[in-house]
């Protein structure tokens, strides 16, 4: 396609190529100086946009392109408005901007004139804008200059199906143009102009035309189908049909066929397979499969084959263009809400690649897949060049780590270096994926996780300590940016390859997110690394000028197990740090050294229990509870090693919990207990249970009670339990699996010989409480409940 100074080609890639002037940035080469190109240099802000073939135009000094989402962009000298970018100041832009004044229709052809543009719809309507100082847009306007794209209105009836604009030479289908503008519709075989007749180009010299006019010739209406799913064309005893029209700067042209060849007119608005540019195809891998079935070890596969895997797979813009949801024209409204991507398609087309095992083939498109993942773009022209995000996790070689380096390094920088707009629309896609898909994007970023932990000299093998490095961070930050999008709400009707969302959110099973949370555990951390030595570091802190990661940073990644491991690390820590508080104290006060102790010491005598111990407790601050628990019954002589702590918690909430304390209510239905309504104790009772528990939690003391107080609990407050974090729930179930675990190694409850357990009520009580827990896991909440904040 040529201007007047500059030119643009297309290859079957889908890149655009320009050379010549650059003076108004018409060649969107992005550069400064705006020197003229005699060599094709390649528009780097359309490299990810499928271009379609023979879509390219060429005004004066302004080109546009169209893509295959019938998205229409534009660059260079805007001072008619011609690129219609609705800009004030008209200045030139030497980066292809999209037309946003078409985003409600899609276009199928589009051509420029000197100082004015013309595009095509789906549905045969015209748009238009630029410069209409002869009437050129076909719009009966004052304005000389409209910035924004205009129906044209006198031709909304009738279906236009072919568009050229006059310029000062011709080319195929779509020309640059000058003052004047053809069009034709096949269906009633008339073809109109509109702009200035000069040379004779419409029916009057030199006339001036801002209103369509109707140019007579011998041509007669394109042959149609008789009706639908009819072959038989409708017959003509005569005429000509026209085939196409161009337009130059002072000359139109029209080729004609005989009506009794049978030859129907160009159509734009039905798409025209030679006129798009190559895309993976299913049907040519499966034939790649065939013909890597039938080789024989030493014969080569064909070399036009190879050439066309090694094309697509190279170009971003073949593979942004490949794999369209074409099904009611789903790809032509690419936007946050729909990518416009058939995903069942893309995973059967890597399906067959994956089964293709001819080595050559596999390092093929291995290493174009690598160049690829490095075309990703962090700020992309449109939509339409995110696709590739979703696309390549479908690639095989994803799910092996060992491909980190020129697969999820690339595509994990891209990903996380998004700007804010396009990483939104890209988290609204991956939400409308299937739950597969989102699962095997976190399985790909967690095995390359662990993999990447293995290396030598990542893990310290004498302490466990982790050496942090770009690529660590890079797999956390990916699944930190994925656990996020699991958090969120789906709000607005969404669909995507045939699947929609509602936009009122039912219930989900996975608690309203898209999976489950436990999707991003990793237990295999155990084996690879000591999570206790990064706790040790995160609570640290990082040295001055230090960007150092953690794996703290990321707890969604900790299963029960691993959040265990570090609760009694930090109550280590916290037990350490007091004691040795305590002993700096002890220091700094030599002359009074029982003023500070390194333990949280309780003397009580066995008789009086309950009053002794809120006595002894009321003289510790919170800072204190953090030490170690050390009990003195008075006038025994035991040293507290751990079983008279254990047998004080015991005595002491026995005590507390017994109903003829007053304090709790005996439900004898049930053999479980709750708070009486009609008790007379004060604050401090409730406060010394509560202290009680976290203590016996805090000294690692797994303690009986003798009565079944969280049956009732449950019972009365389920809901409570529910709103509660996950985090809290698992502790729970984690407290009683610990106690049944206990409670079955102590002697006598199984049988050494034939392993046979002899079922006590303890056993039954940890039980029936995992039960009713497990059950209420089960259990949807259907009504708008919150506590503390959380919904």
């Amino acid at each position: 396609m040529t201007g007047l100074w500059h030119s643009l080609a297309l290859n079957d890639c889908g890149e655009v190529f320009t050379w010549g002037g650059d003076t108004h940035g018409q060649l969107g080469l992005e550069s400064a100086d705006k020197k003229s190109q005699s060599i094709p240099k390649r528009v780097k802000g359309l490299a990810s946009v499928s271009v379609v073939q023979y879509h390219v135009a060429t005004g004066l000094w302004h080109s546009l392109a169209l893509n295959d989402c019938g998205e229409v962009f534009t660059w260079g000298g805007d001072t008619h408005g011609q690129l219609g970018l609705e800009s004030a100041d008209k200045k030139s832009q030497s980066i292809p901007k999209r037309v946003k004044g078409l985003a409600s229709v899609s276009v199928v052809q589009a051509c420029a004139g000197y100082s004015h543009c013309l595009v095509l719809t789906s549905t045969g309507e015209l748009y238009t804008w630029g410069n209409n100082e002869y009437g050129q847009m076909g719009i009966n306007n004052s304005n000389t200059t409209v910035t924004k794209p205009q129906r044209v209105e006198s031709l909304v009836n009738l279906p236009i199906a072919l568009i050229a604009c006059g310029a000062n030479h011709s080319f195929v289908l779509s020309k640059s143009g000058k003052r004047h503008t053809l069009t034709f519709i096949p269906s009633v075989s008339r073809l109109y102009a509109f702009g200035i007749g000069s040379a004779v180009q419409l029916d009057s010299p030199k006339s001036v035309h801002k209103t369509p006019q109707l140019i007579h010739g011998p041509w007669i209406a394109s042959p149609v189908a008789m009706t639908a799913g009819e072959d038989s064309l409708v017959s003509h005893s005569g005429g000509l049909v026209v085939k196409k029209i161009y337009s130059g700067g002072d000359h139109s042209i029209v080729t004609v066929t005989k009506s009794s060849d049978g030859v129907l007119s160009d159509d734009f608005r039905v798409l025209n397979p030679a006129t798009q540019i190559l895309d993976v195809n299913f049907e040519r891998l499966k034939e790649c499969e065939r013909e890597v079935e039938q080789l024989k070890s030493d014969e080569t596969l064909d070399q036009d084959l190879l050439l066309y895997l090694e094309t697509v797979f190279l170009s971003p813009g073949c593979m942004n263009g490949s794999f369209l949801q074409v099904e009611n024209d789903e790809h032509f409204s690419c936007n946050s809400k729909n990518p416009g991507v058939d995903m069942q398609l893309c995973q059967d087309c890597y399906d067959t690649i994956a089964r293709i095992e001819r080595e050559s083939v596999r390092s093929l498109i291995l290493a174009s897949h690598a160049h690829l993942v490095k075309s990703l773009w962090n700020t992309p022209p449109d939509a339409e060049a995110l696709r590739m995000f979703l696309t390549l996790p479908l690639y095989h070689e994803f799910m092996n780590p060992r491909q980190h380096e020129i697969l999820h390094m690339p595509f994990a920088g891209a990903l996380l270096q998004l700007k804010n707009e396009a990483a939104k629309i890209l988290g609204n896609w991956y939400l409308l994926m299937s739950d597969d898909y989102f699962e095997r994007l976190i399985l790909i970023f967690k095995q390359c996780l662990i993999y990447l932990l293995q290396q030598p000299g990542v893990v310290d093998s004498t302490n466990g300590d982790i050496t942090f490095n770009r690529k660590l961070s890079f797999c956390l930050q990916v699944l930190q940016k994925l656990n996020s999008l699991n958090n969120e709400t789906l709000t607005s009707s969404i669909s995507a390859g045939g699947r929609t969302v509602s936009n009122i959110r039912t219930p989900a099973p996975h608690g309203g997110r898209k999976v489950a949370y436990t999707a991003f555990y990793m237990p295999d951390l155990a084996t690879v690394c000591d999570i206790r030595i990064d706790y040790f570091r995160w609570i640290s802190g990082r040295p001055n000028g230090s960007t150092r990661d953690f794996l703290c940073n990321y707890p969604f990644i900790f299963d029960a197990k691993a959040k265990t491991t570090l609760l009694e690390m930090d109550q280590r820590i916290q037990m350490e740090h007091a004691m040795n508080q305590t002993n700096f104290y002890l220091f700094l006060q030599t002359f009074n050294p029982h003023t500070l102790n390194q333990y949280l010491e309780v003397e009580v005598s066995r008789d009086n229990i309950v009053e002794d111990t809120i006595r002894e407790l009321a003289q510790y601050t919170t800072n204190d509870f953090k030490k170690p628990l050390k009990v003195k019954f008075r006038g025994e002589e035991a040293e507290d090693a751990g079983g008279v702590r254990r047998e004080f918690l015991m005595l002491l909430l026995k005590e507390i919990l017994d109903p003829k304390y007053g304090m709790f209510k005996e439900y004898e239905e049930t053999r479980s207990i709750w708070f009486s309504e009609d008790t007379f104790e004060d604050q401090n009772m409730y406060f010394l249970i509560g202290t009680l528990c976290g203590l016996a939690i805090y000294n690692y003391t797994i303690i009986n009670t003798y009565y079944n107080l969280f049956d009732k609990v449950v019972d009365r407050r389920r809901n409570w339990y529910l709103l509660m974090s996950d985090d809290y729930f698992e502790r729970l179930i984690l407290i009683f699996k610990q106690c049944l675990i206990y409670l079955l190694q102590q002697p006598g409850v199984v049988d050494s010989t034939n392993g046979d357990i002899t079922f006590n009520r303890k056993l039954s009580l940890c039980l029936q409480v995992l039960q009713k827990l497990n059950s209420l896991n089960n259990e949807t909440l259907t009504s708008s409940i919150s506590a503390g904040g959380r919904t």
